[in-house]
């Protein structure tokens, strides 16, 4: 199994933005996450969006070294 993509918002709320991210995999799974500071900066998730591009290809299972 291998992440083939990662789609990520910044979603804005009334006393702070989150970070929201959706990860897919090839074999039609998929996992969300957040990853939000507060008040959730676009630092973060332009951050979320680098990450999200450097895990594709690799294997969800192996959280320890993503």
């Amino acid at each position: 199994m291998k992440i083939v993509d990662v789609n990520v918002w910044m979603v804005e709320g009334i006393k702070y933005n989150w970070t929201l991210l959706k990860v897919y995999t090839d074999e039609g799974y998929t996992g969300v996450g957040e990853a939000t500071n507060w008040p959730g900066s676009p630092l973060v998730e332009a951050a979320a969006r680098h990450v999200g591009e450097r895990i594709i290809g690799l294997d969800p299972m192996q959280t320890d070294f993503i």
